[in-house]
């Protein structure tokens, strides 16, 4: 990962809790995950229901989380079909995020970047002239001459 790069994830992979980790993702990512998000933080609060009551139903986890339907002082339980619910949210926000970040143009020149590199030490690298109609076949989108340059003089001295 680049500095760049690196201080970018540092609020996402230094936090502790998941839904503050997924709104810094939406906002960084341009993306509306609000529903699945608000889910999570059900979720969330869940856990640490589980972690530090040892999943009893206090008076703060009931007040916290008032779909929490059994009486104080006893065990909470999920569903299967809660516990896929949670599951289900999040693979929606790891989908949402995964398209965003893919259609970002520095994540498909690194994926170009490597693709040129197997092609190269399969010895099945394009001619120089072929290789960005081919990479555009691929479904590449276009690079800036700067980007084409930098990658020409690396794999065609």
């Amino acid at each position: 990962m680049t500095p760049v790069g690196a201080a970018l994830a540092r609020p996402i992979v230094r936090s502790s809790t998941v839904p503050d980790m997924v709104s810094y993702l939406q906002e960084l990512l341009k993306i509306n995950v609000s529903k699945h998000l608000d889910r999570w933080k059900v979720a969330y609060k869940l856990r640490n229901a589980a972690a530090h009551n040892g999943g009893i139903a206090t008076a703060r986890v009931l007040r916290d989380i008032p779909t929490v339907k059994v009486p104080r002082n006893q065990s909470i339980t999920l569903s299967w079909k809660e516990l896929m619910g949670y599951l289900e949210s999040a693979d929606a926000i790891a989908e949402e995020a995964d398209k965003a970040i893919s259609l970002l143009s520095g994540v498909h020149l690194i994926e170009a970047v490597w693709l040129i590199e197997e092609w190269k030490s399969s010895s099945v690298l394009p001619l120089k002239k072929d290789l960005w109609r081919d990479l555009h076949r691929l479904g590449f989108p276009k690079f800036s001459k700067a980007r084409k340059s930098e990658i020409e003089a690396k794999f065609y001295p």
